[in-house]
């Protein structure tokens, strides 16, 4: 199906073709997946802040794609996100964030630490979290284990 407004998105040759917009190594793509998890009680607004604080965060240090923005948000009710209060130094509080980033691509020890600088920093300072209550775990998978919709792997189809 196509339609007036639709961009096509191809894969050839190991690179996606954004329509006559640009072409990009698959390889270079983070195909960033995003889970949010903190205590209930904030509002929508916050919540679409949040994600476009931790989007913006990847853009600048992962350098992902501006518009390959995934995420869930869980609020969870008192109990349901256990965690440690001084694990390994930082004294986390109520304020508790998770933040789980699956990507596509493997990426080097500078820049997953300058992700997490900046999400704590900007966690804090944007919507109100303290550095120490920010916790990010980033792990990577590859090509053939995304499916972005109708039954397909769209990062292998030629």
């Amino acid at each position: 199906m196509n339609h007036a407004n639709h961009t096509d998105i191809q894969n050839h040759e190991n690179t996606l073709c954004l329509g006559k917009s640009r072409n990009i190594p698959l390889r270079s793509l983070a195909m960033p997946f995003v889970r949010i998890s903190l205590n209930r009680g904030r509002e929508i607004e916050d919540l679409r802040s949040i994600s476009d604080t931790v989007h913006l965060c990847l853009v600048e240090a992962f350098a992902i794609p501006e518009k390959d923005k995934f995420h869930a948000i869980h609020q969870h009710d008192p109990g349901e996100l256990v965690f440690d209060a001084d694990y390994l130094g930082p004294q986390r509080t109520d304020g508790f964030i998770l933040l789980q980033i699956t990507g596509g691509k493997e990426r080097t020890v500078e820049q997953k630490k300058a992700l997490y600088a900046l999400l704590a920093s900007r966690l804090e300072s944007l919507c109100g979290f303290r550095a120490d209550d920010v916790m990010v775990i980033v792990s990577t998978n590859d090509l053939p284990d995304w499916s972005f919709g109708a039954g397909h792997a769209q990062m292998l189809e030629q």
